[in-house]
C-alpha cells in the first residue's frame, strides 16, 4: 500500500522516523568502520613495538649464544595470550630458540613483508606475522619471527555493537514518540482544516468558517479557505438562480424539440405513406389498364356476335373464333382485377398499420413480402432484386405498422445511398431467424458501403451524405428509435467499402396471442 494512502499524521511519523533511522544507521556504520580501522592500526602499531622490544631483549643471549637465556625471555613473552608463535633465528637462518606449541612451520623467506596472514583481519581466526632482523649496530645477528592472534579486533567490534544497538533502539523509540507529539502539534491545524473541508463537501454548507490564532503560513491558509468559502457561497447562490432559469428555458426547449421531433417523425411517416400511395397507384395502373382492355374486347366481340345473330350471318367458325377471344379476354380481365385487388389489399393493410400502430398477430415473412411489393415500382428502376430468407413462417404478436415503417426506411435508405442507377446485380437480402426468445434480422445490401466518416454516427439525426439528393438524415434515426424504444431491441451496422452494408437487428420474440 502506498504511503500517500495513509493519514498525514502517520506519514509524518513514518518519514521523520525513517530519516532519523537512516541518519542513525549511517552514523553507526561510520563509527563502526572508524573504530575497526583505529583498532587495526593500534594492533599493528602495538605488535610492531612488541616485536622490536623482544628483538632488543634477545640481542644479548643471541650475541653470546645463550639459547637458554633466550628461551627464558621467549617464555615470558608467550604468557601473553595473543602470541601464537615466537622464534629466534641466527644470521644463518638456523633456529636459535622458539616457543611454538602449535608446531607452526618456519617462514619461507626472511625477506617477507610483515602483515596479516592470507590478508584476513576481520575474523576471530585472523593472525598477524612479523619478521624482524635483530641488529647490533649495522650487523645483523639474527631474525625474530612473531605470529600474534588478531581476534581482539573483531572482539572490540562485538563489544561496541551491543551498546550501539541498545542506544539506537532507544533513540528510535524516542524519535517515534517525539515525532508523534510533534506531528500532533504541527499537523493539528491542517487536519482540522481538512475536516472542515470534508464537512463542507458532505453537507454543501458554504456558510461554514474556520478560525486560527497566529500569523504564520497556516493562518494565511485559513484566511484563503474562508475567502474561498465566501466566494463559493456567493457563486452557488447565483448559480442556483441561473440553473433555475436555465432549467425552465431548457424544459421549454425540450418540449419544443419533442414536438418538432414528433412532427418530423409524422412527416417521415406521411412521406412513407405518400411513397406507398404513389408506388401502389403506379402498380395498380398496369393491371387496371389490362382489365379495361380486356373488358372492351369482350364488349366488342359480344356486340359482333349479337349483330351476326340478328342478321343471320354468323357462321359456326366465326362464333367459335369470337368465343375464344372472349374467353382469353375474360381470363386476362380476371387476372388483372385479382392482381389489382391484391395490391390494394396490401396497400390498405400496410397503410392502416402505419396509421394506427396497433398490436396484432401477423406472419412476419408474409408481411415483409407485402412491404417489398409496395416498393416494386422503385426497385425496378435500378433494378434491385430483393430476397427474403426465412427457414419457417414466424408468427408474432407485435406492431405491424412499426415493422412497415422500419423496413420502408431501410429499403428507401438502400435505394438512395447504396446503389447507383443501372448497377448490375444489385440485391437486397433480408434474413429472418428465430433463436430461442429472440428474432434475429439481417438486412444486407451489396451496394457501395458506408463512408467511414459517418459510420459511427449513422443513427444520429440529420446525418446524411445525400442532403442535396433528397436525404433528410432522419430515416436511420427513426429506424434506431423504432427498434430500441418501440420494439425493445438492438440494432448495429456493419459495412466495408465496397462490399455493402448489413444492419443486424435483435428483437424480443412474443408468443402468438391466443384469443
Amino acid at each position: 500500500m502506498k504511503l500517500s494512502n495513509y493519514p498525514i499524521t502517520r506519514q509524518f511519523i513514518v518519514i521523520f522516523t525513517s530519516l532519523s533511522a537512516l541518519i542513525l544507521m549511517i552514523a553507526t556504520i561510520f563509527a563502526l568502520v572508524l573504530t575497526l580501522l583505529n583498532e587495526k592500526h593500534r594492533f599493528i602499531h602495538e605488535s610492531t613495538l612488541e616485536a622490536q622490544f623482544i628483538a632488543d631483549t634477545v640481542l644479548s643471549p643471541l650475541a653470546f649464544f645463550d639459547s637458554k637465556g633466550a628461551e627464558e625471555i621467549l617464555k615470558a613473552v608467550k604468557n601473553q595470550h595473543s602470541v601464537i608463535q615466537v622464534s629466534v633465528y641466527d644470521s644463518n637462518h638456523q633456529l636459535f630458540s622458539e616457543i611454538n606449541p602449535l608446531k607452526r612451520s618456519e617462514p619461507a623467506s626472511f625477506n617477507a613483508e610483515n602483515g596479516f596472514i592470507n590478508n584476513t583481519w576481520l575474523t576471530r581466526d585472523a593472525e598477524y606475522r612479523i619478521i624482524l632482523p635483530i641488529k647490533h649496530g649495522k650487523e645483523v645477528l639474527g631474525y625474530l619471527y612473531l605470529i600474534k592472534s588478531a581476534s581482539g579486533i573483531i572482539e572490540s567490534l562485538n563489544n561496541l555493537i551491543i551498546p550501539l544497538g541498545i542506544f539506537s533502539i532507544t533513540l528510535i523509540i524516542f524519535v517515534i514518540l517525539v515525532s508523534h507529539k510533534l506531528g500532533d502539534y504541527m499537523l493539528h491545524p491542517i487536519l482540522s482544516l481538512a475536516q472542515s473541508a470534508n464537512l463542507v463537501a458532505d453537507k454543501r454548507d458554504f456558510s461554514l468558517r474556520v478560525t486560527y490564532e497566529g500569523k504564520n503560513e497556516i493562518a494565511r491558509l485559513y484566511d484563503a479557505f474562508n475567502l474561498m468559502l465566501s466566494e463559493t457561497q456567493t457563486l452557488t447562490e447565483d448559480l442556483e438562480k441561473r440553473v433555475e432559469v436555465r432549467t425552465h428555458q431548457l424544459q421549454n426547449s425540450l418540449d419544443s424539440l419533442k414536438q418538432a421531433q414528433n412532427q418530423l417523425i409524422e412527416s417521415e411517416k406521411m412521406a412513407a405513406l405518400g411513397n406507398l400511395v404513389g408506388g401502389v397507384a403506379h402498380e395498380v395502373n398496369t393491371p387496371l389498364g389490362n382489365a379495361v382492355t380486356g373488358s372492351s374486347i369482350i364488349t366488342r366481340e359480344s356486340a359482333a356476335i349479337q349483330k351476326g345473330l340478328n342478321e343471320g350471318t354468323l357462321t359456326r367458325s366465326e362464333m367459335e373464333k369470337k368465343l375464344d377471344v372472349i374467353l382469353q379476354s375474360s381470363q386476362l380481365l380476371f387476372k388483372s382485377v385479382t392482381q389489382a385487388a391484391e395490391l390494394i389489399k396490401s396497400f390498405k393493410q400496410i397503410s392502416i398499420d402505419q396509421s394506427t400502430n396497433d398490436l396484432r398477430d401477423f406472419d412476419l415473412k408474409e408481411y415483409l413480402y407485402e412491404i417489398v411489393q409496395t416498393f416494386h415500382n422503385k426497385l425496378k428502376h435500378i433494378p434491385i432484386d430483393v430476397e427474403i430468407i426465412s427457414p419457417e413462417h414466424i408468427s408474432i404478436y407485435s406492431y405491424p405498422g412499426v415493422f412497415a415503417q422500419l423496413f420502408n426506411n431501410l429499403i428507401a435508405n438502400a435505394i438512395l445511398h447504396a446503389f447507383e442507377k443501372d448497377m448490375e446485380n444489385a440485391k437486397i437480402t433480408i434474413t429472418l431467424e428465430l433463436l430461442e426468445n429472440t428474432i434475429h434480422l439481417l438486412f444486407h445490401d451489396n451496394g457501395k458501403g458506408v463512408n467511414p466518416s459517418i459510420k459511427d454516427k449513422i443513427f444520429e439525426p440529420f446525418v446524411t451524405t445525400k442532403r442535396n439528393a433528397g436525404g433528410t438524415g432522419l430515416g436511420l434515426s427513426i429506424v434506431y428509435n423504432l427498434v430500441t424504444q418501440k420494439l425493445g431491441g438492438t440494432i448495429s451496422v456493419h459495412s466495408e467499402i465496397p462490399n455493402g452494408t448489413t444492419f443486424e437487428i435483435h428483437l424480443p420474440y412474443l408468443e402468438r396471442k391466443i384469443v
